[in-house]
């Protein structure tokens, strides 16, 4: 993981055939040029990136997503504390081979990103993995909503901070689902059975958060369903 320090041409030129790469910066210093570089010396082998607390600029951060590695990942974490542009969504809309992605952050372009994941306007269909981490809109939410709809491959999902009326209308659709984590404010009975209905019967893992609850938790779920 590289941790706010530089890399000159030959540590560069040194970092070839690597797999995975992670990065996280802070106002200290801005090495947006030296993450790009890193990315085209391994076009032809990285699948896994990952950007922690992206701190720099707008065109920055466009920079390194122009790097046509970004279309051969497989595995993707971004966590900006800036908004995330409209073009580096673009840009990961269009990276077909994504089998995981995780966004945190505000977007930019809160209307451009819902007309994106609405009109499904994203290549994004052999997702096996989804985390959402943002402070959009209720618009938002259910675009997105809609878009993992299509996404059939599904296993591992994390929308803690989607509200629970607009996340569980995709649950019936993802059968392939393994993992989740949804926050349903308030717990009621009625809820819990909805649900345990919804969900696969081969699911290994559920988090599920709450403000309040009208039922111990404990005796919520059925036996029969673990």
């Amino acid at each position: 993981m590289h941790r706010g320090w530089h890399f000159d041409e030959d540590t560069i030129s040194a970092f070839h055939g690597l797999r995975k790469f992670g990065s996280h910066w802070d106002n200290s210093c801005e090495p947006e040029e030296e993450i790009r570089a890193v990315l085209d010396v391994n076009e032809s082998t990285l699948r896994h990136l990952i950007l922690d607390g992206c701190d720099f600029s707008e065109d920055s951060l466009d920079s390194v997503f122009e790097s046509v590695t970004i279309n051969n990942l497989t595995h993707l974490d971004l966590s900006s504390t800036i908004p995330i542009p409209g073009f580096v969504l673009g840009r990961i809309s269009k990276a077909e081979n994504l089998q995981s992605l995780t966004l945190c952050g505000a977007f930019e372009e809160p209307d451009y990103a819902s007309q994106m994941f609405a009109t499904c306007d994203i290549g994004l269909r052999h997702l096996e993995s989804f985390r959402l981490d943002t402070e959009g809109d209720e618009d938002l939410c259910y675009s997105v909503i809609s878009f993992l709809g299509i996404c059939e491959k599904l296993r591992r999902l994390d929308l803690i901070n989607c509200p629970w009326h607009v996340a569980q209308e995709v649950l019936p659709k993802l059968k392939n689902l393994r993992v989740l984590s949804v926050d349903m404010d308030e717990v009621s009975e009625e809820q819990i059975e909805y649900l345990v209905k919804a969900l696969p019967t081969q699911m290994i893992a559920l988090k599920l958060s709450a403000d309040d609850s009208d039922i111990p938790l404990v005796r919520s779920f059925p036996i029969s369903y673990t």
